[in-house]
């Protein structure tokens, strides 16, 4: 995919290829609910590329404008949020690399490069800081391409102002079984679902990250079984 070269339409020909694709055409949406549809016939409604928002597009995988071949191609069509596709731009290749990853087709790696600082503030105060890392060896190329797929889609920042509904609805669970079960079960608990929706979402699925980073935190546990 790296040495494709376009067709070289242009004009009026360039212009028709284009105008076949609309989001909301009927064979479009018809395409969106096939690849969005789990094994376990499922829809899958968020957005592979940042895993926060919900499906509302399609991101052209290869630049539409400068392939309008692959205008309606459908392994060109890569279900994502509007915030998500406005943020990739036109840019897909880079000095001989492909700069994004594509989450339905791309195999990536079990080992962790999603990390999370998890600080509480005033006994009351959860603040977050993710980040990437590369301790544990990824491939330098795949992992240069994650650096580019996060870093251009802004996804440390959004996940650091998504996390509120992570932190709040780990509180209330780990509260409901207080007093229920010893506290070191529950953090237990609490780690065994968070693998498991990763190996669902992905090894480094930045909600599962989170749940981790914050059952290991002593300062989280003492604010909720004090609070």
């Amino acid at each position: 995919m790296v040495g494709l070269v376009n067709h070289g339409f242009a004009n009026g020909d360039k212009d028709d290829l284009l105008r076949l694709y609309s989001y909301k055409n009927k064979k479009i949406q018809e395409l969106k609910i096939a690849v969005t549809t789990t094994e376990r016939n499922r829809l899958l409604s968020t957005c592979q590329n940042c895993t926060i928002s919900e499906v509302n597009s399609f991101d052209h995988f290869v630049n539409k404008d400068e392939f309008p071949e692959f205008a309606v191609h459908p392994k060109n069509l890569f279900p994502s949020c509007s915030k998500c596709n406005s943020y990739k731009g036109q840019e897909w290749r880079e000095h001989g690399q492909i700069t994004y990853l594509n989450l339905y087709l791309d195999e990536l790696p079990e080992e962790q490069y999603l990390f999370v600082n998890v600080e509480v503030i005033d006994n009351d105060v959860v603040t977050t800081e993710f980040y990437l890392d590369n301790p544990n060896g990824v491939d330098p190329a795949l992992y240069g391409r994650i650096q580019n797929h996060y870093g251009n889609l802004h996804l440390c920042r959004r996940f650091k102002e998504n996390a509120d509904i992570v932190i709040t609805a780990l509180e209330n669970t780990i509260r409901t079984y207080i007093g229920k079960l010893p506290l070191d079960d529950i953090v237990d608990l609490v780690i065994e679902n968070s693998r498991r929706d990763m190996e669902y979402f992905g090894y480094n699925y930045w909600k599962s990250i989170l749940e981790i980073a914050l059952v290991n935190n002593d300062d989280f546990i003492e604010m909720i079984v004090n609070g």
